[in-house]
């Protein structure tokens, strides 16, 4: 089973990529891939803060970095 799951990284600074985010901070939402049976991560798409949580072409691109992956 693999795990799509995105997450806010705030950064102090305007790091190249870093945006606004919708929790009124500066800087990244990157969207990750995990194996949910070893915690492993498989892939992982860094991307600005501005982006959204359900936007499908970046989840389509992880899913298909993390089934690469997968032996």
């Amino acid at each position: 089973m693999i795990d799509l799951d995105a997450t806010i990284i705030e950064s102090s600074s305007k790091k190249q990529g870093a945006a606004g985010t919708f929790k009124m901070t500066f800087g990244f939402h990157p969207l990750a891939g995990w194996c949910a049976n070893t915690q492993e991560c498989l892939a992982m798409l860094l991307r600005p803060g501005s982006a959204g949580s359900n936007t499908v072409a970046d989840h389509l691109q992880v899913l298909a970095a993390c089934i690469a992956q997968i032996p």
